[in-house]
């Protein structure tokens, strides 16, 4: 097991470039189930680094040794995220409707939840090929009479985001607003004295980062400003496992 703690960024790199010399790397990190994920140039270096991979490559960390292997982060992941879900419907139902319009039995699902313990209209849809995410995509699926439209789940960084004020790219101690806004109706008071989030009305969420009222807070991923200031790993093409 390789803990995130254990090598910086530029450790990592030096030790992946002892095995695949002039290999560039666009960024790495670990996630917290100590997995090292790798971005190169493009797919074709992420196949021919997989088919030299050996075990024993970052096979030792702190005095362990284990053996690793390398996947493409796209065999791994296909999932697809559905959006305008209505906070109501049971997780039962919408596997029922996949069942009902494509014939799938074998998804899974999980539903989004902010900090504030509130559901947000999205669902992540764990896909079992994929075809069938493609097949999601093209057609969308219909959930309480609502056509709810199906697109690619793409793996981010972390944001660095405001407690206070809920902008981006600052922490809340080096804040230059004054006052507290609250990140699910844009007022100043604290987000658990906001009667919109205890209703859970999403359908009047007015996030205080967009100039438009979408029905949605600052902390929703989905948000065009959160986004924007995420740091989407686009092409992030293979993930080495401990």
């Amino acid at each position: 097991h390789m803990k995130s703690s254990s090598k910086k960024s530029y450790d990592t790199k030096k030790e992946f470039n002892k095995h695949f010399p002039r290999t560039k790397i666009i960024q790495c990190k670990r996630t917290r189930h100590g997995s090292l994920l790798i971005e190169l140039e493009d797919k074709k270096t992420a196949l021919d680094i997989m088919q030299k991979w050996k075990s024993n490559f970052f096979s030792v960390d702190e005095g362990r040794t284990n053996k690793t292997r390398a996947t493409l982060l796209e065999n791994r992941n296909i999932r697809g995220i559905v959006t305008d879900v209505d906070v109501s419907l049971t997780d039962s139902s919408i596997l029922e409707e996949f069942k009902e319009q494509y014939g799938w039995d074998d998804i899974k699902m999980r539903r989004f939840v902010d900090k504030q313990s509130v559901v947000r209209p999205s669902v992540l849809v764990y896909f079992t090929s994929a075809d069938q995410l493609e097949k999601a995509i093209q057609k969308g699926i219909f959930l309480g009479n609502v056509f709810c439209e199906i697109r690619t789940f793409e793996p981010k960084a972390s944001v660095t985001q405001c407690y206070k004020c809920y902008g981006f790219d600052h922490t809340a101690i080096w804040c230059p607003k004054k006052q507290q806004i609250c990140p699910y109706c844009s007022q100043s008071h604290k987000p658990t004295e906001c009667l919109i989030r205890q209703e859970n009305s999403v359908e009047q969420f007015k996030c205080p980062n967009c100039k438009e009222d979408q029905c949605h807070s600052a902390v929703d991923p989905l948000c065009p400003v959160y986004q924007e200031s995420s740091h989407i790993l686009k092409d992030l093409n293979m993930v080495i496992n401990p």
